[in-house]
């Protein structure tokens, strides 16, 4: 990347990524998460069905593959941006679509702790009353478009 942070913080020769262009994306990477549900929907019944013959205990199958379909939905998308960010294309699906990268202060492409204590702190943030509200609001009104936990952790979403 031939971009970088120059002394103000601004990163070179780079547009950052409004509201809407990580909203895009977020529903860009919706349909990946919704495909690793189902396949580990199909794995998990599979193992239920094989726990049930073994011990012929009356497993409630749907209702517990339901739910747990349910947890890789709302899990698995973090999950999923948390590798994808750390990994050698540096962006989820949607985000590649779009040219959009998240980098630090430095202008480098995060590492897998600079991705993790993004999730964590971008979901800590999400959990508090309102969270969502400030960080949109911050995100909207910063020269940089940086969202709360973008500030928190000296982190920028940019576009090509």
């Amino acid at each position: 990347m031939n971009e970088s942070i120059n002394n103000s913080g601004q990163v070179d020769n780079v547009k950052y990524a409004t509201f809407g262009d990580r909203i895009a994306a977020f529903l860009g990477d919706i349909p990946w998460v919704i495909v690793f549900a189902i396949i580990a929907y199909f794995i998990i019944t599979i193992l239920q069905l094989i726990i049930r013959m073994a011990d012929y205990n009356n497993v409630n199958i749907s209702q517990s593959s339901f739910i747990i379909i349910l947890l890789f939905i709302f899990f698995g998308q973090p999950i999923y941006a948390l590798f994808a960010d750390a990994s050698q294309k540096h962006a989820t699906r949607g985000k590649i679509k779009r040219n959009m990268y998240v980098v630090n202060r430095n202008g480098q492409y995060l590492n897998f702790g600079e991705s993790i204590l993004r999730m964590i702190i971008k979901y800590i943030i999400l959990i508090i009353p309102f969270g969502l509200i400030i960080s949109i609001i911050i995100m909207a009104s910063s020269e940089k478009k940086q969202a709360l936990h973008d500030l928190i952790l000296g982190q920028y979403v940019i576009k090509r």
